[in-house]
Formats: structure tokens, C-alpha cells, sequence
């Protein structure tokens, strides 16, 4: 696979990954040790939701790279970008394609009988 990044770019696939796995642990964990409402089948929008949320989170967290010299951190000018976009527009794009899937999953949990599409 051929992947176009430069600096800590690379890293934007490893935080999607990691945050939907994370998620996906915890939500495992959470029904298996509490119960409760986590025993329930959660619906796989609002897991996906919440791990592209952390997703953006971390990114934008993680988007400046800083170098401790005398005790003092200093913001090193670097471009981190994936595929020529850089890391605070991946956090943003992160973001915005979980609050998507949170409305999406709320919408199907509020109409249980929408049509399938299939005829």
C-alpha cells in the first residue's frame, strides 16, 4: 500500500485504529464485568462514533512536536501531514465524521422501523 506522509503524519491511521479497537476493549469489558445496559447489543454507529471522536481528539492533541532545551519546550516548525493534509484538519475531519455517526446512530435509535432500501 503505498501511503504519502510526512513526520508524525504516519501516525493518523495508528490513532484511528487504536481509539476504534480501545473503544471496541472497553465496551467489551464493561459488558462482560458491570453488565447492566452494556449487556445490550450497542449499536455499532455509536462505537464508531465515540472512536472517531478519540481518534480526533488524540490527533489534535499529538498535531505540534515539541524539544525540551533548558528546561524550556520549544514548538519545533514541522509540517506532520497524511496523504498532503495535516493533522488539525484530520483531527477536524475525525470529529466531524463521529458527531455523523453519534446523529446517525440517535436517528435510527428514534425511528426503529425505517426502511431498508431493499425492495
Amino acid at each position: 500500500m503505498f501511503l504519502i506522509y510526512k513526520n508524525r503524519g504516519i501516525l493518523i491511521p495508528v490513532y484511528l485504529f487504536v481509539s476504534n479497537l480501545g473503544i471496541l476493549i472497553l465496551l467489551n469489558f464493561l459488558s462482560d464485568s458491570v453488565g447492566g445496559i452494556f449487556k445490550h447489543e450497542i449499536d455499532p454507529l455509536i462505537t464508531f462514533g465515540f472512536g472517531f471522536m478519540l481518534a480526533g481528539t488524540w490527533t489534535y492533541l499529538k498535531r505540534n512536536i515539541y524539544v525540551k532545551t533548558d528546561g524550556i519546550r520549544h514548538k519545533v516548525d514541522l509540517i506532520n501531514s497524511f496523504f498532503f493534509i495535516e493533522m488539525k484538519f484530520w483531527a477536524i475531519f475525525f470529529w466531524a465524521v463521529g458527531l455523523i455517526f453519534l446523529i446517525l446512530a440517535i436517528y435510527s435509535v428514534s425511528n426503529p422501523n425505517l426502511p431498508s432500501g431493499t425492495g
